[in-house]
């Protein structure tokens, strides 16, 4: 078993976070704010070992997977700068489809938050509460997604910068100059 740093429960939000979006944000922020420390476990971390799932089929598929770990890192870091004191906050890859591995990602005091969108979620909550407590989140009525981030992003419409916190923002407009990152039918491609 992973050793735990105190009984204090830490906050944990599992996603892929393709890109760090505004609904992201906010989750993390509660759990933050109710826990006092919170741990970002950042899935599909190794492109390699992605599984596809009948409750999201699109998860695993390159095209919704165009950032890396680290970029997804980066902005995760970026958009939480002003929220949660670099000490109160660990970003780290997850293995969601091994549950054998779990213990070597996560220490076992931490009750995972979950915002029930759908069937993916509803899964993944169940997943998660065979070892760790989960907070299950209503779901909000939001037109915020990852998946609408990146339609946005390769149709070039630049709506895409209001679904996404400020910082990162930023960062992905750094990326698309820089050639960086690159996405399907955009036009200065």
């Amino acid at each position: 078993m992973a050793a735990s740093t105190s009984d204090a429960l830490w906050g944990c939000v599992v996603g892929r976070f393709q890109p760090f979006h505004n609904d992201h944000l906010t989750l993390v922020s509660e759990a933050y704010w109710f826990h006092g420390r919170v741990i970002v476990a950042v899935t599909n971390a190794d492109p390699t070992r992605q599984v596809a799932v009948r409750e999201a089929p699109h998860r695993h598929l390159p095209l919704s997977n165009p950032f890396t770990f680290w970029q997804r890192h980066e902005l995760i870091r970026a958009a939480l700068v002003d929220v949660v004191p670099l000490e109160s906050l660990r970003i780290v890859p997850f293995a969601i489809h091994d549950a054998s591995l779990w213990q070597f990602y996560l220490p076992d005091n931490v009750q995972c938050w979950v915002r029930n969108r759908g069937p993916w979620e509803r899964r993944k909550a169940g997943d998660l509460a065979t070892r760790y407590p989960v907070h299950e989140v209503p779901a909000v009525t939001s037109e915020v997604s990852g998946t609408r981030v990146r339609e946005m992003l390769a149709g070039a419409n630049p709506l895409w910068r209001e679904m996404v916190p400020r910082r990162v923002a930023d960062l992905i407009d750094q990326w698309l100059a820089d050639g960086s990152i690159r996405f399907e039918n955009r036009a200065n491609v």
